[in-house]
């Protein structure tokens, strides 16, 4: 199967435009007006090309007409291809495969949490045991063919790699080529599932309450619990939140891009979020308490950005006596997802809040709360009295 041009399609939802995957027929063609997870196509909407060109992203608006989009997108990729041919064409300016790797790893440990260097570093060291046993040394020796090679390698790996860490790698390996603007890569249709039926862990309501009344011992950490608890934001969404995201009138939180920080929302899904007035009140409290120059609501002990937030986590669940996630902050996040949905609030409106990209995503957050929803268990009950089974 070939494989398909990026795309996005951006239209108007809930008085706001929105970027949102676009849908694909059978035969490989868009479909005029749809997105992905959408039963209902948009009045008003434009496609857009993504490519990747000198290590940024570009876009660029084409309009309404589903073929002019593909045309244009595989024009705008065919660009980085070229490029990619002119790089192997110039010996002298090759890389090798091992610098690329390891100045990566160096950026990850310089900018990214400790888990997430841990991560990078590990996908390096698979990925140049695999160059070592293929004879791969430059960087313009990739290929598209050698990258499913090295699929099949994660595969049959000692370890015994579970399909989504195999994605996780990969995934990983995509960023570092693209920062090192090697631009080949295998098909979406090639790579492992990110999705295998797992659940996310999440707090129960109970165990966030705990946390509230026994842990928050630290200046700030009841408004931070509380904050990360009923807005759903994402771990390094809540360490940028500044004074001016806040809006006491209306009772809003605002998720943007944060350029000073050089922070991006993910999947650019900035976004306003309600929040309790009684909860804002104590915000402003807390935030009438800090000193005028800072403006991080939640700043690093010696001021700037948080980069181990999940420390402070820790604390306040182990002072609570609360069993500790593997993932502590994205557990509160899964929490405010089940807990919007057993409300009644539509998944659409969910996914929204939560920044999501995809609507799949949202839907792999409630997996947790499927065989454990009351409305679940009291239709069961039901059917089974229906059919005359009882525990006598």
């Amino acid at each position: 199967m070939a494989r398909r041009p990026s795309l996005a399609i951006r239209a108007k939802v809930d008085g706001k435009y929105r970027f949102f995957a676009p849908a694909w027929n059978k035969n490989g063609t868009l479909k005029p007006g749809y997105a992905k997870g959408h039963q209902e196509p948009f009045a008003e909407y434009a496609y857009y090309a993504r490519w990747t060109e000198n290590g940024r992203r570009r876009t660029e608006c084409v309009g309404p007409d589903a073929s002019m989009a593909v045309m244009v997108a595989k024009q705008r990729q065919s660009i980085p291809a070229s490029r990619q041919a002119e790089a192997a064409a110039n010996p002298g300016e090759r890389r090798t495969v091992q610098d690329a790797l390891m100045s990566w790893v160096d950026w990850a440990k310089a900018h990214k949490d400790r888990d997430t260097y841990d991560s990078y570093r590990r996908t390096a060291e698979l990925f140049l045991e695999f160059c070592a046993k293929d004879g791969v040394v430059h960087l313009d020796q990739i290929s598209e063919g050698r990258l499913l090679d090295y699929k099949l390698f994660l595969e049959r790996h000692p370890e015994r790699y579970a399909e989504t860490t195999r994605w996780k790698f990969l995934n990983q390996l995509h960023g570092c080529l693209r920062r090192a603007k090697c631009f080949v890569w295998i098909s979406k249709d090639d790579m492992p599932k990110k999705d295998s039926g797992a659940r996310y862990a999440e707090y129960p309501p109970e165990h966030i309450k705990l946390m509230l009344v026994r842990g928050c011992t630290g200046t700030g950490d009841w408004e931070f619990v509380a904050l990360i608890g009923m807005a759903g934001v994402r771990r390094d969404e809540i360490v940028h939140v500044e004074k001016g995201d806040l809006d006491f009138r209306t009772n809003e939180v605002t998720v943007r891009n944060k350029p000073k920080y050089d922070f991006k929302v993910k999947d650019r899904q900035e976004r306003t979020i309600g929040i309790d007035p009684a909860l804002m009140q104590r915000i402003k409290k807390y935030i009438d308490g800090l000193p005028k120059a800072q403006s991080l609501l939640f700043p690093a002990a010696r001021g700037g950005v948080e980069r181990h937030l999940e420390k402070r986590t820790k604390r306040i669940a182990n002072a609570a006596g609360v069993p500790v996630p593997r993932k502590p902050n994205h557990a509160f996040r899964v929490a405010y997802a089940t807990s919007l949905t057993r409300k009644g609030t539509d998944i659409e409106t969910v996914r929204r809040l939560l920044g999501h990209y995809d609507i799949k995503t949202t839907q792999i957050y409630l997996r947790s709360m499927e065989n454990q929803d009351p409305r679940l268990q009291a239709q069961v009950k039901a059917a089974t009295a229906e059919l005359g089974i009882t525990g006598d």
